[in-house]
């Protein structure tokens, strides 16, 4: 008697045990790529926007620029009209190489809901002459100061759309770096416009530890024209209403 025919089929069971593992093994790919693929596209993009009043600064405003230029994201500057010139040009110019927007924080600071109208008037255009001249563009959004805004000034002030935002109170001398940092997380979320301002070291500081904070959440730092056009949402011009968030 030969054990020729329990070998072949010994042979024969363990190729198609081979076969069926390898087969198992292909299957269990695909189902994980396609629960990759389902997990992706359940996992939608985080955006905010980051925004600095009062500039620009000779000295803050470069450390700021600095920390941004460092994490890879750029932001949206209100400048007053005042510290725009020549001394300031460089830093403004930079601004915009690096992919930020400049807008309109008036000229002198004033409380725009408290000033005649022919001053309301010239604080808005003589921002938007200057910013022009050394941004190369005209601004489209106006941040009011003490985002003090009404019905009025919206109606006066032609072709603009007004924002505020999410403020951590950062112009007060007195405010820990600490203090910035965790009002702000605290309260961060999708789509928000958040409000700084780049004219005190401390704010500075404080950018380095909210930056990659947020990048670790999966935040991404865009503009304020940039946030409106991925949220789909189309701003209204001389609106009574300030944006601090896109949706």
């Amino acid at each position: 008697f030969s054990d020729a025919p329990l070998r072949e089929y010994m042979i024969i069971n363990y190729l198609n045990m081979k076969v069926i593992l390898v087969m198992m093994a292909a299957i269990m790919c695909h189902l994980t790529a396609l629960a990759q693929e389902d997990l992706s596209a359940d996992v939608k993009p985080k955006y905010v926007a980051l925004s600095f009043d009062d500039g620009p600064s000779l000295k803050f405003t470069p450390m700021m620029l600095d920390v941004l230029e460092e994490n890879g994201v750029k932001a949206s500057f209100f400048l007053i009209g005042q510290n725009i010139n020549e001394e300031t040009a460089p830093i403004i110019r930079r601004m915009v190489q690096m992919g930020c927007d400049v807008e309109n924080h008036t000229y002198s600071h004033p409380n725009l809901t408290q000033i005649p109208d022919s001053l309301i008037l010239a604080e808005v255009a003589k921002t938007d002459s200057l910013i022009e001249a050394y941004a190369g563009a005209k601004p489209v959004y106006l941040r009011p100061p003490f985002t003090a805004h009404n019905a009025h000034v919206a109606g006066l002030v032609d072709g603009k759309i007004f924002i505020s935002g999410l403020s951590c109170q950062d112009w007060r001398a007195d405010m820990p770096v600490e203090d910035r940092v965790t009002k702000t997380l605290a309260r961060v979320e999708d789509g928000r416009i958040l409000l700084f301002h780049d004219t005190n070291e401390r704010t500075v500081e404080a950018m380095k530890t909210i930056i990659p904070q947020l990048k670790a959440r999966g935040y991404e730092f865009v503009t304020i024209p940039e946030l409106f056009r991925l949220s789909g949402h189309t701003p209204a011009y001389n609106s009574p209403k300030m944006y601090g968030r896109a949706y």
